[in-house]
């Protein structure tokens, strides 16, 4: 994955994996730490039970990229 801006440019790869990502910009390497998402995700949702707050990822996200998704195989299925 590469995007491109005005002045400056930065790149994935591989773009979508769990782990393993390096990537650079146009000022360098970037340094990533490895994280286990769906952990982090779970942790945010107990704090948000524990301190009442909303959570980082709302459910609606997830509803429309369901969406998407299913859109996808639709499409894929009737040309």
């Amino acid at each position: 994955m590469h995007a491109d801006a005005v002045r400056v440019w930065f790149g994935l790869e591989p773009g979508y994996e769990y782990g393993g990502l390096k990537g650079k910009t146009s000022e360098g390497e970037m340094d990533f730490h490895p994280v286990n998402q769906q952990a982090a995700q779970m942790d945010d949702f107990a704090q948000c039970v524990r301190y009442d707050r909303e959570k980082l990822v709302p459910a609606e996200m997830g509803l429309r990229e369901m969406r998407i998704i299913q859109a996808m195989y639709k499409s894929a299925r009737t040309g």
